[in-house]
């Protein structure tokens, strides 16, 4: 005996069928409008926590990226400020060669105490150099500038103090979970440095390292020219040894660039991945989808055409 399905059996398995398929076209159809790959964490709950880890460590490597780019910009802005310190420290140089070349009556000593006079307040104005309202030589110290000055009853700089003697540190930013990168030039080593001199004479020479601070040197300089006297030699091989102290803070400072660089392209590479990770995870695949829709389409059409004939059909068709 042959076991036949009945007509009510068979337009509920094709009922169902058709339900199954209009659900899935429909789910598919959001997928496709939203262009996300699941609509629910339940969907896929290893693909969403995947999602969850690869968004968490891009986030983290944005700002990191942000933290480098932030600090490469302030580097920038500082090796502008430097390349004019360097270029007044180079006119102090030449200035002194020129009053070591002789100076013939009052009046000239007068004239180039003035023009050291005035290379002081630039120099000073340069130390208070600031960026988008930030000090560039203060360190991690902000709020107010970095060199104040002492002044006498005529208005002329009589002493220039870093922090008013407080101390500081170099700048630093996180640049991945467990390293920190440091940046920028404090402000005391620009013009305070180590110079070795000769203390004692030419017969019996005594070489020690002496600490020189290019503010002091200048001061000295124009005092004893209004005073009419000619400065020490010593004064001059300050400033030339101030001109190369300059000169290394602004290489170092290109290194710094560079080195910012790098680790911003290497950031950027990792992020770059991090997007194409997280896209394959959670992004849908257009293409393939509507192709799927297509075939969910046809499943459609077929399934009702099949359901509205058996529907027609008479009991004749099944004696």
């Amino acid at each position: 005996m042959t076991s036949r399905i009945s007509d009510t059996n068979l337009t509920s398995i094709l009922l169902d069928k058709l339900n199954d398929t209009n659900t899935k076209y429909s789910e598919l159809e959001l997928k496709v409008s939203s262009g996300k790959k699941y609509l629910s964490c339940s969907e896929n709950p290893s693909a969403t926590a995947n999602a969850t880890t690869i968004s968490n460590s891009s986030d983290k490597n944005s700002r990191w990226l942000n933290n480098v780019d932030d600090a490469t910009t302030y580097e920038t802005a500082t090796d502008s400020a430097l390349q004019e310190i360097v270029e007044a420290m180079q006119d102090t140089s030449a200035l002194c060669v020129k009053m070591n070349g002789g100076i013939n009556d009052t009046s000239d000593y007068q004239s180039m105490a003035e023009e050291f006079d005035s290379i002081l307040e630039n120099l000073v104005d340069l130390g208070n150099s600031k960026y988008n309202g930030v000090e560039l030589f203060a360190g991690v110290s902000t709020g107010s500038n970095p060199f104040t000055v002492t002044r006498d009853v005529d208005g002329n700089i009589t002493d220039v103090s870093f922090l008013n003697g407080g101390t500081t540190s170099q700048r630093s930013v996180s640049i991945s979970e467990s390293s920190d990168i440091s940046y920028g030039t404090l402000g005391d080593s620009l013009f305070e440095f180590s110079h070795l001199e000769n203390t004692g004479t030419e017969e019996t020479p005594v070489w020690v390292n002496v600490d020189v601070n290019i503010f002091d040197t200048l001061i000295s300089i124009r005092d004893s020219l209004n005073g009419g006297t000619l400065p020490a030699d010593i004064y001059t091989d300050r400033i030339s040894a101030g001109v190369d102290n300059v000169v290394a803070k602004e290489v170092s400072c290109g290194s710094s660039q560079k080195r910012l660089e790098s680790i911003s392209s290497s950031l950027t590479s990792t992020g770059n991945v991090l997007t194409n990770n997280l896209s394959s995870v959670t992004e849908l695949d257009s293409a393939e989808a509507i192709t799927e829709l297509s075939k969910l389409q046809v499943s459609l059409t077929a399934s009702y055409k099949i359901i509205a004939a058996m529907n027609s059909m008479s009991i004749v068709n099944y004696i």
